[in-house]
């Protein structure tokens, strides 16, 4: 049920590369020889996967067939190939200025525009100056580097890719006053590529990958289960697009179409269950209706700037623009020593999250950055069902808006931010939601109410001197800070009581 995975030597395979097969006997997975196919993902450096067309969906396990089996790899890198083979050396002080690189159907830009040592070989390029390039088009990525040092990317618009900038291994890239965004996947990804510093971009996340066919289960009283036609290779707290072509009254389970959604269980490696935010509630059928049929989707879990791995990366004065899911995230465990200051977060379509990590992290200082709202949570991620990922020596401070509007549409029983200021506005209803342990020994929470008309009901177990607050009246305001196992009372208005 799961992806056809391809096995192979060491393929120096990239996303996006276009390949073909040969073959003695018949193909699996009903593929077929001389035909195009697309590396959709590469688990490994002798695996990866692969789709009828690029960014499409991964083409299914069926059977394995009998025969000796070749793989072509037909990939026009598009423009430029930076590489040095024998004796030549490494690449190095190479200039592109002020010109327009668009990939189109004519010269075949299925893969990168411009790619540095993609046989992984041991000369580098190096000192490579990018500057007033406008990218767009590419069904590759805009800009890909495998081990470069010293690498400047400046004052270019990068849209349209399937990565936008892409390093891998070396050490002291700079990406400074780009326009870097409308890209499918992230905007930047950094895989130790140490000491790269990310300076006054504007940035933006992917607009997704088709996840491909689904239906609904829509027995009343369940839970609103996504039943997809092929693997979804997807994880809990991942962000995907419903797209319906039939009338939003229509869908089950009181979905809109259009409208993102988030994977809040994997129920197996063909179904998913969703919630209306991160860390949120299970949606849940409350009658038996919508209309029979098949929708599609995208995944959106893409950030404007992905680290998956290295050190000492500055990330400073950025503006993060249209971020679907999440600004940045942090992908290893590895990571470490980052900083993260005087940022602009959530300027236009404001994200789930500012920053998140699924790993347990050292040394982030995120300082003196603007947060302008965060769509469904607020401002921090680091795991699913609250905080399970530590941040060591971590430092959060002297950050303006990271603040969460909690109205009556919340479920019952939702769970608020463990971190900034949550705002009430119960005109339309009474609210009741859950404030969980705190991150950090030394977090502030801050809980007000802004606009009154019922009451709103935070109940927490971790709470000193009881385990609910109530807010009736806009003059009740709390300020809490974690010690490390409780939430201590610092400031309080609201009535404070254990029920």
């Amino acid at each position: 049920s799961g992806g056809c995975l391809w096995t192979s030597d060491a393929h120096k395979l990239h996303l996006g590369d276009r390949v073909r097969f040969t073959t003695t006997g018949d193909l699996p997975c009903e593929m077929a020889a001389a035909t195009d196919y697309f590396v959709d993902t590469i688990p490994s450096t002798t695996t990866f996967t692969l789709s009828a067309s690029p960014n499409g969906v991964t083409i299914a396990y069926e059977a394995t067939e009998a025969g000796t089996h070749g793989l072509i790899d037909e990939t026009n890198y598009g423009l430029f190939e930076l590489d040095a083979t024998g004796s030549g050396g490494d690449v190095s002080f190479v200039y592109f200025t002020n010109m327009m690189f668009s990939g189109n159907s004519n010269n075949n830009t299925s893969g990168t525009a411009i790619i540095g040592n993609s046989d992984g070989g041991s000369n580098i390029p190096i000192d490579i100056h990018i500057t007033g390039i406008y990218f767009n088009d590419f069904a590759g990525n805009c800009i890909d580097s495998d081990y470069s040092w010293g690498w400047v990317i400046a004052k270019n618009v990068i849209e349209r890719c399937n990565y936008g900038i892409r390093f891998t291994g070396g050490s002291a890239g700079r990406i400074i006053n780009n326009k870097i965004k409308e890209n499918v996947r992230d905007a930047i990804v950094l895989d130790s590529a140490n000491k790269t510093g990310i300076h006054n971009n504007q940035l933006g996340s992917g607009t997704g990958v088709s996840i491909g066919a689904f239906t609904l289960t829509t027995a009343a009283g369940d839970d609103c289960q996504l039943d997809f036609t092929a693997a979804h290779n997807l994880a809990v707290d991942d962000m995907i697009y419903v797209s319906s072509s039939i009338n939003d009254a229509d869908l089950p389970c009181g979905l809109a179409s259009d409208t993102n959604y988030f994977i809040a269980t994997i129920t197996d490696s063909d179904s998913v269950e969703l919630s209306s935010r991160v860390n949120g509630s299970v949606i849940n059928v409350s009658a038996d209706t919508g209309g029979a049929g098949t929708w599609t989707g995208k995944d959106m879990t893409s950030y404007a700037i992905r680290i998956e791995d290295g050190s000492g990366y500055n990330i400073s004065g950025n503006e993060f623009i249209s971020s679907y899911y999440g600004d940045i995230g942090i992908l290893k465990n590895s990571v470490q020593s980052i900083g993260i200051t005087s940022n602009t977060f959530g300027t236009s379509n404001s994200g789930a999250f500012t920053l998140g990590w699924k790993f347990s992290i050292n040394k982030i200082n995120f300082t003196g950055n603007t947060i302008t709202s965060t769509q469904y949570d607020a401002p921090y991620y680091c795991g699913s069902n609250g905080c399970n990922y530590s941040c060591t020596n971590c430092v959060f401070s002297m950050n303006v808006g990271d603040s969460e509007l909690v109205t009556s549409s919340w479920a019952s029983a939702e769970r608020i931010a463990k971190t900034g200021t949550t705002r009430f506005n119960t005109s339309g209803g009474a609210i009741a939601v859950v404030l969980l342990a705190g991150n950090f020994t030394g977090d502030e929470k801050i809980i007000t109410m802004e606009t009154a008309g019922n009451n709103a009901v935070v109940t927490c177990s971790v709470l000193a001197g009881g385990n609910t607050l109530t807010y009736d009246a806009t003059t009740d305001f709390t300020i809490l800070r974690w010690d490390g196992a409780t939430w201590q009372v610092i400031f309080n208005t609201a009535t404070l009581s254990t029920v």
